[in-house]
């Protein structure tokens, strides 16, 4: 059903998989397709907050994935 991230406080990090990485400031709205691998997470430089909507599809709303690698974090 796809996920909307909108960021609260601070810096978010999102990519999705084998993708760009962009950052999103306080205010901006982030949507991911459903299927769409991806992850998000603060910045190095501080905390973040964000609120995630996800919607309910087939009885299921979340499939949690691998942890980000430090390369994956990291990289450009």
């Amino acid at each position: 059903a796809g996920q909307s991230i909108i960021v609260i406080k601070g810096v978010c990090w999102t990519q999705t998989w084998n993708g760009v990485k962009t950052e999103a400031h306080p205010g901006d709205a982030i949507w991911c397709p459903v299927g769409v691998k991806h992850w998000h997470g603060a910045s190095p430089d501080g905390e973040m907050t964000h609120l995630t909507l996800t919607g309910v599809k087939d009885g299921k709303n979340v499939e949690w994935m691998e942890h980000v690698t430090d390369e994956q974090y990291y990289s450009k």
